[in-house]
């Protein structure tokens, strides 16, 4: 159980990468319904994305809106 679990997770982050490399500039929201995951799960894999430095978000600190910035 815990394996298909981990391979469900693994399989959702490739998703997301993908989503990413056709457009840079989606929220987490967008991702979400994208993958169809809640905005909490979409926002797990993109945290566990950066961690492992696969993802780099910007444009955080510079906003104005935190809750706009790109990934």
């Amino acid at each position: 159980m815990a394996s298909q679990r981990k391979e469900h997770q693994e399989d959702a982050r490739l998703r997301v990468l993908q989503i990413l490399v056709s457009d840079t500039q989606m929220t987490s929201w967008a991702i979400a319904q994208k993958v169809g995951v809640s905005n909490d799960t979409a926002y797990y894999l993109l945290i566990s994305l950066i961690e492992k430095g696969f993802v780099k978000y910007a444009n955080f600190k510079k906003s104005s809106q935190k809750l706009e910035y790109i990934y």
